[in-house]
């Protein structure tokens, strides 16, 4: 079974057809095309194709990663790299004053 587009499907029912315009064809040709448009406004209520941007999320996340081990950023300073003083040393005592 095929999946067809909007215009393939409408092609192979005119080929069926013909171009007989009687009730019973008109109505058959009305209900698949309002069939049709509603079922792809129900796979996208607001006119956005997902499969498309999870494709592109999924490529942008992917980049990201290997980009975090191959092309690290160099202005970001290691904590322990710090150079800062040594910390200051606290005893048992001194946390109960």
């Amino acid at each position: 079974m095929a999946i067809k587009t909007k215009e393939e499907l409408l092609a192979s029912l005119k080929q069926t057809f013909g171009d007989n315009t009687d009730d019973a064809t008109l109505s058959l040709i009305e209900d698949v095309t309002d069939t049709y448009d509603d079922l792809n406004s129900k796979a996208k209520p607001d006119g956005k194709d997902w499969k498309t941007e999870a494709e592109r999320i999924d490529k942008e996340w992917r980049q990201k990663y290997h980009d975090r081990f191959f092309n690290p950023v160099e202005d970001e300073k290691d904590p322990l790299d710090a150079g800062d003083p040594e910390p200051k040393k606290y005893r048992f005592e001194d946390l109960f004053k």
